[in-house]
């Protein structure tokens, strides 16, 4: 199977969803992931960072009794932790693409 295509990105929710998608690949399968995506999508509200950046320590836990998701208590932490700091760049730079340029 070849790698997902690259999508233009269209706000802070693609790029949340391309990083959150190499933090869940790490260590596994393109296949794998492939299949689960739609689900870890559907978990992470589309991966809104505002949303995402809400995930604290019980929401956590509540994504590691989700089956949607690769349970894996660093990756999940890490994708909440990125969400905060997209938000955070885009605030202080007045765009996430601002920051990245």
């Amino acid at each position: 199977m070849l790698p997902p295509d690259r999508i233009p990105p269209g706000g802070p929710a693609d790029y949340l969803e391309v990083m959150a998608r190499a933090i869940f690949q790490a260590g596994m399968s393109w296949e794998v992931i492939a299949s689960r995506w739609s689900g870890i999508t559907e978990a992470f509200a589309g991966f809104d960072p505002a949303h995402v950046s809400g995930i604290d320590a019980e929401g956590i836990d509540d994504l590691m009794d989700d089956e949607r998701v690769i349970r894996n208590r660093r990756k999940l932490e890490a994708i909440a932790a990125n969400a905060g700091r997209i938000l955070e760049l885009d605030a202080e730079h007045g765009d996430f693409d601002c920051y990245l340029d």
